[in-house]
């Protein structure tokens, strides 16, 4: 069973690593390959804990008997949907090559885009962490 410990970390450190790839944009001479390696490396940490979340939260059988868990993971994936979209997009868009020809449009939508992600990452520990705990469905720290 997961362990809510193990989630906190795994979202501090893509909170670190989006703040990581906000600061790469917010500079007026971009290091390219430095921030397109940087934007790998967060988004195999988001695919591994995402691929978490789906095995315990989003789970279907989780929810034979609905729970306000149940009610507030509906309302998170209608969220995640239109963010998981426009996530998609980024990445096809922002390739290296990309990044190193448009530096200010890269600069403009990792903004934009690590900003969404951090207000998620708020959202999940502030709500659907601690419901999954209350609900049995994670525990406080590993066994």
């Amino acid at each position: 069973m997961h362990n809510l410990a193990r989630l906190v970390d795994e979202h501090d450190a893509l909170a670190d690593a989006a703040r990581t790839l906000i600061a790469f944009a917010t500079e007026e001479c971009g290091r390219p390959a430095e921030a397109h390696r940087e934007l790998t490396g967060f988004r195999d940490r988001l695919d591994v804990h995402l691929a978490a979340e789906a095995d315990f939260i989003y789970a279907d059988e989780m929810r034979k008997d609905p729970t306000r868990l149940d009610t507030e993971i509906i309302a998170f994936e209608q969220e995640f949907a239109d963010l998981k979209n426009n996530w998609a997009d980024y990445l096809e868009q922002w390739s290296l090559e990309a990044i190193t020809a448009d530096w200010a449009g890269f600069a403009n939508a990792t903004t934009m885009m690590m900003r969404r992600l951090l207000e998620r990452i708020d959202a999940e520990n502030a709500i659907l962490y601690p419901l999954a705990l209350q609900h049995g469905r994670i525990r406080l720290r590993a066994a």
